[in-house]
């Protein structure tokens, strides 16, 4: 069944895959590959399913953008006592959910010029809210985007803030979700596909992160998530089985009749 699902619908094999980060303190284990954000210039969600591994403290940080002349440009992290934003080198906290280790929690973040406006969700939930600088668009100057480390401006990652734990599902759109929007993605569930109404939106999708360079020791590993394909085409198979069974009795039972002669 699997097999024939990534024939016929490709897309649908990264159902199946998590980004893992190793358990230990390195700088050396990332994924690391330039962007164009233009169209993210004036708005941005970023949204996936987090696991972290540690109650570790430090920022624990799992997506970075940066560009070559401005630092912190736009990072997310998972630290210890604050849920932590940057965006613009400016902060943005949450003390309260704190994330457990090894349950995986639903991470969104928000932003727009219009509104001046950067949220942050947790479970389909706002968890913390907070203005930006009037005019200030994302930087757009030979930006890079990095899983599971930090960095500062065109320097190389800082291996006090290493993310450990696993990434599943994460998206990129150009436009600032509404609290409706985040909420439903929360619910559809971690083993759903992402809503096709926002399709037009995505600028980078889970296949682009799955399919980036990665360095070090950042696999790929099963997620445990059986998309509605799956299970419809175990159903078939199971029929089938039921039927070549049936088939394969009835002939059987004809050919004793004939070696009877009954």
């Amino acid at each position: 069944s699997v097999l024939i699902v990534c024939l016929i619908l490709p897309a649908q094999c990264s159902y199946n895959k998590v980004l893992k980060f190793p358990n230990y303190v390195t700088k050396d284990d990332y994924v690391l590959f330039p962007v164009d954000f233009t169209q993210l210039k004036e708005d941005i969600t970023v949204c996936s399913w987090v696991k972290k591994h540690y109650l570790v403290s430090g920022n624990d940080v799992w997506f970075s953008y940066a560009v070559s002349d401005l630092a912190y440009e736009l990072f997310l992290s998972t630290q210890l006592q604050t849920l932590g934003t940057y965006i613009f080198n400016t902060a943005m906290f949450a003390s309260t959910p704190v994330l457990q280790p090894y349950i995986w929690y639903h991470y969104c973040f928000t932003w727009s010029l219009a509104s001046q406006t950067k949220d942050l969700y947790i479970d389909g939930e706002k968890v913390a809210t907070g203005a930006t600088p009037a005019g200030r668009t994302i930087g757009l100057t030979n930006g890079r985007l990095l899983l599971g480390q930090i960095q500062r401006l065109s320097t190389h990652t800082s291996f006090s803030y290493p993310f450990m734990g696993e990434l599943y599902q994460l998206n990129v759109l150009k436009r600032k979700l509404v609290d409706g929007e985040i909420k439903e993605i929360y619910q559809r569930g971690r083993c759903t596909d992402f809503p096709s109404v926002l399709s037009d939106d995505l600028v980078l999708t889970w296949n682009d992160f799955l399919n980036a360079p990665r360095h070090g020791n950042v696999v790929d590993q099963d997620s445990d998530c059986r998309p509605v394909y799956w299970n419809i085409l175990d159903g078939i198979k199971s029929t089938l089985d039921q039927l070549l069974n049936i088939t394969s009795s009835m002939g059987t039972s004809i050919w004793t009749l004939k070696r009877t002669g009954s």
